[in-house]
């Protein structure tokens, strides 16, 4: 028999993963309080709209599928003085309000995370953001789980300093059985891997539908290739929106420093 070619345009609309444009992008510390307003001479606003814009700018280069916030998008819970703990200001909605708007405008599905500066129940989570704590999200056959590392003491039982939450394996694997040819991608606030469960560790190791790992926190671009008795698996982190670890101008600049620090997703 003779081979007949579909006309062009059906083709394009099928989905072809290396055209899909994930963006993740962690810890803003959007915050009303004073000492932390203005990093590297930006104001919080400018800031923000400096990191709306530079999502836009990509967006138009070539559109963005998907938005994951993974974390830290306050300091709403820090310490003895956060935004909402001591002046019941959620800096959390406000960003949600006034900047995740504009790119949801866009068109764009954005899905925000909770840091260890975000202790907010889940009620209060979903209120804020339209998403849960712990939630995800496919594109494509790729299933994005996002993970809630930090969920333990949250509202009204909040400690001054979250304390990091191991894993949620059975969360992982139901998501994972609803979709069993899905690439699957595991995107957390922090992945602290010496304070994992064996349950997770094996997984890690043994799942060979897990293709990657996303986090935040460090405020430093990084990549972290895990050794052979996690699959050598990737972590990779992304930068900030804040401030980094190091200085604007540090006295002595350490380039290797300097580059795994930046403002970027």
């Amino acid at each position: 028999g003779t081979m007949t070619m579909e006309p062009e345009d059906t083709l394009a609309e099928d989905i072809d993963d290396g055209n899909l444009r994930v963006i993740i992008t962690s810890d803003m510390h959007y915050s009303m309080l004073q000492q932390y307003n203005t990093y590297y001479g930006v104001a919080r606003g400018p800031r923000m709209q400096h990191w709306v814009d530079s999502i836009q700018a990509e967006h138009e280069e070539s559109p963005i599928d998907l938005i994951i916030i993974n974390g830290d998008v306050s300091f709403d819970h820090i310490y003895d003085y956060g935004s909402y703990t001591k002046y019941n200001v959620k800096d959390t909605q406000s960003f949600v309000n006034d900047y995740v708007s504009q790119l949801r405008a866009l068109g764009i599905p954005v899905y925000v995370m909770a840091g260890n500066h975000e202790q907010f129940n889940n009620e209060q989570w979903k209120e804020m953001t339209g998403n849960d704590r712990q939630c995800s999200v496919t594109l494509g056959d790729n299933l994005f789980i996002l993970l809630d590392t930090y969920a333990t003491d949250l509202e009204p039982h909040y400690v001054d300093k979250a304390s990091y939450t191991p894993v949620d394996v059975n969360f992982i694997q139901k998501e994972m059985e609803k979709y069993p040819d899905y690439k699957v991608w595991l995107i957390a606030h922090y992945f602290d891997m010496n304070a994992e469960s064996d349950a997770f560790r094996t997984l890690i190791k043994t799942e060979g539908r897990i293709k990657g790992l996303f986090a935040g926190h460090t405020h430093q671009n990084s990549v972290i290739r895990l050794g052979s008795e996690l699959g050598g698996k990737v972590i990779a982190q992304t930068g900030n929106f804040s401030y980094t670890y190091y200085t604007a101008v540090p006295s002595e600049i350490n380039m290797a420093d300097v580059k795994n620090s930046f403002w970027g997703f």
